[in-house]
C-alpha cells in the first residue's frame, strides 16, 4: 500500500488499530520528504541505542531494554493516509535466508533512520495484545504480551516448523472479502474465520513470493502466518550458545586424549 490504487480510500476508512500493514526494509534510501519522516515516527516502537548508516548492517543493543534488530536505510511503509489516525500497526516483510539460501529463523525487529519497528508476525502478535503492547528484551529473550521468544546473538528467532504446514487453510480473497461482509451464502466461512488473525498476501501473480524452508518451498504468507502463531505459542527453538558449545567440544577432546593415554 505505498502507492495509490483503485478503492483507497474505501480501504483507509476500514482500518482499525488490530491491523498491520507491510512494510519492506531497503538498502538504499529513496524518499527524504517530511512526509516520510511523520510515517517513520507514527509507527515506530523504540529508537536505536547505536546506529550506523551501512546497508543491511546488524545492528545489536547494548543494554538490556534495547530491541536487538536488522537496520536499514529506507523502509518503504504505506501511504501517509493509511496511518493517520487509523492507529494500525507496521509489519516488516524482510525474512533473511542462511548461507545455503534456507530460512530457518525470522529477525523480530527491524530499524530504518534510527527507529526501531516490529517484523509482520512481531506485529502481528502486538496488534493481537492491544493498542499499548509494547515488546522487552532482557538476558537473550524477547516478551510480546504473553509469549518469551528466545532469539539468537542476531535477535532473530528460529522456527519450529510443524510437519503438517502444508494443512495451513489458505482461502480466496474474494471469498474472504464475501464473508467478511456477511454474504448470503458465505456464513459458514464468515463463521469460521471470527476471532481469527488473518494474513492477506501479495496482490500480484507475478511477484514471486516464494523461499526455502527445511520443509520445502512456500510462500512468504504462510512463512508469516506459521511465525505468528509458533512465536505466540512459544514454539520455538532454543539458540545455542557459544560457550556451551565450546565447552561440549573441550569435554570430547579432553575425552580423546584421556582415552589414548590409557590406550
Amino acid at each position: 500500500l505505498a502507492e495509490e490504487r483503485t478503492g483507497s480510500q474505501h480501504f483507509a476508512a476500514a482500518l482499525k488499530p488490530n491491523m498491520v500493514l507491510a512494510a519492506a526494509g531497503l538498502p538504499v534510501a529513496l524518499d527524504t520528504a517530511e512526509s516520510y519522516g511523520r510515517r517513520l515516527a507514527a509507527r515506530a516502537i523504540g529508537r536505536e541505542l547505536m546506529y550506523t548508516t551501512t546497508p543491511g548492517a546488524f545492528l545489536r543493543a547494548t543494554q538490556e531494554q534495547g530491541l536487538p534488530h536488522i537496520g536499514w536505510h529506507y523502509l518503504k511503509l504505506p501511504l501517509e493516509r493509511y496511518l493517520e489516525a487509523s492507529g494500525v500497526r507496521v509489519g516488516v516483510v524482510n525474512i533473511r535466508a542462511d548461507d545455503d539460501g534456507v530460512v530457518r529463523k525470522i529477525g523480530l525487529f527491524h530499524a530504518a533512520q534510527g527507529l526501531i519497528y516490529p517484523s509482520l508476525p512481531a506485529a502481528a502478535l502486538l496488534a493481537s495484545a492491544g493498542e499499548k503492547a509494547q515488546p522487552t528484551f532482557s538476558d537473550g529473550v524477547v516478551q510480546i504480551a504473553r509469549a518469551r521468544i528466545p532469539v539468537t546473538g542476531e535477535g532473530e528467532a528460529l522456527i519450529r516448523f510443524p510437519a503438517n504446514m502444508d494443512s495451513l487453510q489458505v482461502i480466496r480473497f474474494d471469498r474472504l472479502a464475501l464473508a467478511a461482509a456477511g454474504k448470503p451464502g458465505y456464513e459458514n466461512l464468515a463463521r469460521e474465520i471470527a476471532g481469527k488473525t488473518v494474513f492477506i498476501g501479495v496482490s500480484s501473480l507475478s511477484s514471486g513470493d516464494f523461499l526455502y524452508t527445511p520443509f520445502g518451498r512456500i510462500s512468504n504468507l504462510r512463512l508469516s502466518a506459521i511465525s505468528f502463531a509458533s512465536l505466540g505459542e512459544g514454539y520455538v527453538l532454543t539458540p545455542a550458545k557459544l560457550w556451551v558449545d565450546g565447552l561440549l567440544v573441550v569435554m570430547a577432546l579432553a575425552l580423546g586424549v584421556l582415552l589414548l593415554r590409557r590406550g
